[in-house]
């Protein structure tokens, strides 16, 4: 579906969207489509912001929140393929806490070894 940020209200952060799937499109050539769809998201939620400044500034106040609650719960599993990601659709607030989840070791990553770490990993993944 395709809309034009004039036919919403307040619009739509259309730049941050064309990042994020251009994100993808890299993480997909370079890894030579065997990045897993958990890591591609929260590299591109991660890196969708770059492009005004810092990545990382994508993940909302609320998904950080319901990640904190999920870890003091005991709750925050570790991301697996068939997680918290794929049910974001269904059910927002998993989907959220799971992308928040991700985003949060692709933010620790970047502070530990910045982009060269994140560009190395999708490298490591690609198929021989």
């Amino acid at each position: 579906m395709v809309t034009s940020p004039k036919a919403l209200l307040r619009g739509y952060p259309w730049l941050d969207t064309v990042s994020h799937e251009f994100v993808h499109y890299l993480v997909t050539q370079k890894g030579r489509n065997n990045v897993p769809i958990w890591l591609q998201e929260g590299l591109a939620k991660f890196l969708e912001t770059r492009w005004r400044g810092a990545p990382g500034m994508a993940v909302d106040d609320l998904s950080l929140s319901l990640l904190q609650d999920a870890a003091k719960k005991g709750e925050a599993d570790p991301v697996r393929e068939d997680a918290s990601l794929h049910r974001h659709a269904a059910h927002p607030g998993a989907g959220r806490a799971g992308i928040a989840e991700v985003e949060a070791a692709i933010r620790l990553l970047y502070q530990r070894g910045g982009q060269t770490a994140l560009t190395e990993l999708v490298a490591a993944m690609r198929p021989a």
